[in-house]
């Protein structure tokens, strides 16, 4: 009688354990860990970097990598749209921080050592407009006005907050001018440069391009971004006989893993 009612009780309590698992596997099925994730279009991003160990310099050219960064992987999402978000310059931002400031060799290695950068565009914020120079409204860019009387061209460069810096004439080409437009913030110059393009006078319109050399690349996974820093040497207006590259994961909480290099 008494083995039979340890027996009855040993049964209930692996009964109860089995439900309690059960019910415990069913909540992490339906109900993940709330805001795991990274999402930098609900502001679910990284843990903010503490740039202060920077220089004023190095913080400017973080700064630059994020928003050159954060131009291809919008353009690569929807070639269409001309905005940059803030958040996710931000969150490119301090992810380069946080491995800036990851104490590990191969951290030391890409932001000291060689201090590599993002390439292309050459700038987020410029883009180059190449014009019919026979246009006459091209007038007003060899007098170094923005504002060319087109209402069209002009429509542009105010929704861009766009500004004439450089004009030059292609002499060697026929006939055409160069006028390097630059913006007050960071903008989808591809996108940009084809509502540009739209226009009859214009021959072409795009931001500038390296042709090789350094890069930073990043992708977005659920709770991680996947930055690759990469080194190129020997001959790199030809494509770079040497490369080298270092992978690494920066996770939510702001910790670096460095993923390996070859």
């Amino acid at each position: 009688m008494i083995m039979k009612t340890i027996n009855m009780l040993f049964g209930s309590v692996l009964l109860i354990l089995f439900s309690y698992l059960l019910i415990g596997c069913t909540d992490s099925l339906t109900n993940p860990i709330e805001n795991a994730d990274i999402n930098w279009e609900t502001d679910d991003t990284i843990a903010p970097a503490d740039d202060r160990g920077l220089t004023q310099e190095q913080r400017k050219s973080y700064r630059m990598d994020a928003e050159k960064l954060a131009v291809r992987y919008i353009n690569d999402k929807d070639s269409t749209d001309t905005e940059i978000p803030d958040n996710l310059i931000e969150l490119f931002y301090h992810g380069l921080v946080h491995i800036a400031n990851f104490e590990q060799p191969a951290a030391r290695t890409v932001t000291e050592e060689l201090d590599i950068h993002a390439r292309n565009p050459v700038s987020s914020r410029e883009i180059l407009v190449f014009a019919d120079s026979n246009a006459t409204w091209v007038a007003a860019w060899r007098d170094s006005l923005t504002h060319t009387g087109n209402d069209q061209i002009d429509r542009l460069t105010d929704r861009f907050n766009l500004e004439l810096i450089a004009f030059n004439e292609l002499k060697f080409v026929l006939p055409q001018v160069m006028a390097t437009l630059e913006s007050d913030r960071a903008i989808n110059g591809y996108a940009v440069g084809r509502l540009f393009e739209e226009h009859d006078d214009i021959v072409g319109s795009h931001p500038d391009q390296f042709t090789d050399g350094n890069d930073i690349r990043v992708l977005i996974f659920d709770d991680y971004l996947f930055y690759t820093f990469i080194h190129g040497s020997g001959d790199c207006p030809s494509g770079c006989i040497n490369k080298q590259q270092w992978d690494f994961k920066v996770f939510k909480d702001g910790t670096v893993e460095f993923a390996g290099g070859r």
